[in-house]
């Protein structure tokens, strides 16, 4: 069995561990490897696509195509990858976030998913990790509603990067597909992959009728985020590394009017975050054979926000539709 791998920086390096614990040969594709370079017997290091294919050619493996296809190299290339190898053959694939850094590509995506038959999944690990399971089963033996609200805060993360996973988090426990977008994006070109790739601060804003989504980030901190959902009586907070559920104290708290505060200090449940969540991604994507559950939609309110924050910006009479083809360049 062997995989292919695009992509080979701090990321993708994560990814190959994933990869040489499960295939026989890994095939590594990234423009700044060593070539040839061979780190571990059965993985190996092309500089392009072309040149993997030629050397399959010249081995008389050019017929042998890879289970599946993981891409991790920056993030406006991802569709374009996931084009090249299905031409190859390739139809099941772990695409990073974001699977696409303009919408109209996001879209052909999603199309080809069903018009293809390919298999798309996205690194959201946070799906996978332990404390989510837990939340799960504690929504339901409790029989919570969604939680009305999530905030997210915090310094030194993208809007992009990070803030993909929180609505991709908070859409786990909200089976709502529509949201009223209100955002104010900027860019810094302080990106560590790429000066060319935006390093976004700023604000987003998703409501519903049920329930909203705010994530505030600053590049002007060194914080990393905070995380509160919220219920009638319960909260979670997530920080520092730890889940923690809190519970007022008062036994009586559902029978105060909403408009008096409670304090929320009654610790029922603490424990690590975000260790386990990629192990458990990897062995579920293997094992699968759909696209992942609801896979797009965080995507797609990410970029949304994006336009929105663009559409400021345009002169009167000019169309936000160019703005469906614009290249966010969101890693």
């Amino acid at each position: 069995m062997q995989a292919i791998l695009v992509g080979f920086g701090s990321v993708g390096k994560r990814h190959l561990q994933q990869l040489e614990k499960r295939f026989e040969r890994v095939i590594v594709v990234d423009p700044y490897a060593p070539a040839p370079a061979q780190v571990k017997t059965g993985t190996q290091f092309f500089r392009t696509l072309q040149a993997y294919r030629a050397d399959a050619i010249s081995a008389g493996d050019a017929k042998k195509v890879p289970e599946l296809a993981v891409i991790a190299n920056w993030g406006p290339g991802h569709f374009a990858s996931v084009e090249d190898l299905m031409e190859i053959g390739i139809r099941k694939f772990l695409v990073e976030k974001p699977l696409a850094s303009r919408i109209s590509d996001l879209d052909k995506l999603e199309s080809l998913t069903c018009s293809q038959h390919i298999q798309v999944w996205s690194n959201f690990h946070l799906r996978y990790d332990q404390t989510t399971d837990f939340l799960r089963n504690f929504i339901a033996e409790k029989e919570l509603p969604p939680p009305s609200l999530m905030a997210v805060s915090g310094g030194a993360k993208c809007l992009a990067t990070t803030g993909i996973h929180w609505i991709d988090y908070f859409l786990q426990f909200s089976q709502e597909t529509k949201y009223d977008i209100q955002s104010r994006i900027l860019t810094d070109r302080i990106n560590p992959r790429s000066k060319d790739l935006a390093f976004l601060e700023g604000f987003i804003h998703l409501s519903s009728e049920k329930n909203s989504v705010n994530l505030v980030f600053t590049n002007q901190s060194y914080s990393d985020a905070s995380v509160e959902l919220y219920w009638e009586t319960f909260k979670i907070q997530i920080s520092d590394g730890k889940f923690r559920v809190l519970e007022s104290q008062n036994l009586n708290i559902a029978e105060l009017p909403i408009t008096r505060t409670q304090p929320f200090n009654k610790m029922i449940y603490e424990s690590d975050f975000g260790l386990t969540g990629l192990d458990t991604l990897y062995d579920t994507f293997l094992e699968s054979k759909e696209s992942m559950d609801r896979l797009f939609l965080a995507n797609r309110l990410l970029l949304q926000s994006l336009i929105f924050s663009e559409s400021h910006k345009q002169l009167p009479g000019e169309g936000l539709e160019t703005l469906r083809d614009k290249d966010y360049f969101i890693s």
